[in-house]
């Protein structure tokens, strides 16, 4: 079959609208599809260059970590469509809605992901895991239909091609990270409370000094000495310094804080990604591999066809 005939006959048959509307569809799909294969491209070196940091010697502050996905002590995360035990889940309860022309779209009526803290460790260490707001990437992905907003009990999985031809009314799908489960992380890292916590005595001291010049009359009574009305240079300084052993005296005792807890979370500014993957480094740089290969692909190939129909077109004319 000669392809490119069918295709230079099929842009020549479009009216002047119908071309306008089909270059600038294709000019939206190439754009959006290199720039989806260039995010991936940029993510999948962003790992590969990223060295992967201990828990018992990582820095604070924007790091690559490989572990396993576990729950703390005591805490219970199921997910809620099965009740699955997981360290992360995120569901999406969708009803299907038919139009007047008999076409139907599945509609979302209930979706959520968890918020708890669950582990990662390395073996050197351990660390909390903030999840809001990360791009996870979970092991474990169930889609199943039912006949009410209720799920059913999952059983068997239908394969991906018939779930295009579903009747029931409702569709389920929910994603976990099973506990146990490799788990790879580039997010923000960054340890709160306990005794190592870094103490800023000159903020304290300036923001204890600021309520203690807000009560003048309280000032003046304490560190007037000569009672002329007025805090002179030597006086202040005597405030300065009480400021200052009173901040540390109250941080004097720490022992009683608690324990110093490592959390990883999205980084405080938005150009650094937050990423949670299953499965570990090797299995999340291979799928944006396969995502950069696409999007690259798809939006190079769906530029020249529309370069080339315009080419055709203007030749044509």
């Amino acid at each position: 079959m000669d392809l490119l005939g069918e295709y230079a006959r099929f842009v020549a048959g479009l009216e002047p609208a119908e071309f306008a509307a089909f270059t600038l569809g294709g000019a939206l799909l190439a754009a959006a599809s290199l720039e989806r294969g260039f995010r991936s491209l940029a993510r999948r070196r962003l790992a590969q260059d990223t060295p992967t940091a201990l828990l018992r010697s990582a820095a604070q502050g924007y790091v690559e970590l490989s572990g396993t996905a576990r729950v703390f002590d005591g805490e219970r995360i199921r997910a809620p469509l099965t009740g699955r035990e997981c360290s992360w889940y995120a569901y999406e309860v969708e009803c299907r809605e038919r139009g007047s022309n008999s076409e139907s779209r599945w509609r979302t009526v209930d979706k959520g992901s968890s918020t708890e803290l669950f582990m990662l460790d390395d073996g050197t260490g351990t660390c909390a895991v903030d999840p809001e707001d990360a791009e996870v990437t979970p092991s474990v992905t169930n889609v199943w239909f039912g006949r009410s907003a209720t799920p059913p009990r999952l059983t068997a999985q239908r394969h991906w091609l018939s779930r295009l031809f579903a009747t029931e009314s409702y569709r389920y799908t929910e994603k976990i990270i099973e506990i146990g489960q490799p788990l790879y992380a580039l997010g923000f890292l960054r340890t709160h409370g306990g005794a190592a916590t870094p103490v800023d005595h000159s903020a304290d001291v300036a923001t204890l000094l600021r309520e203690w010049k807000a009560d003048r009359a309280s000032l003046l009574r304490r560190y007037d000495r000569n009672g002329d009305g007025e805090i002179d240079v030597a006086e202040w300084e005597q405030a300065r310094r009480d400021a200052e052993a009173e901040i540390r005296a109250a941080r004097a005792d720490r022992s009683h804080a608690p324990p110093a807890v490592d959390v990883l979370a999205k980084p405080p500014t938005g150009s650094q990604p937050f990423v949670l993957s299953a499965g570990g480094e090797a299995h999340h740089t291979q799928g944006h591999a396969w995502a950069a290969a696409a999007g690259l692909g798809v939006g190079v190939v769906t530029a020249v066809l529309i370069g080339s129909g315009l080419l055709m077109r203007l030749g044509g004319g």
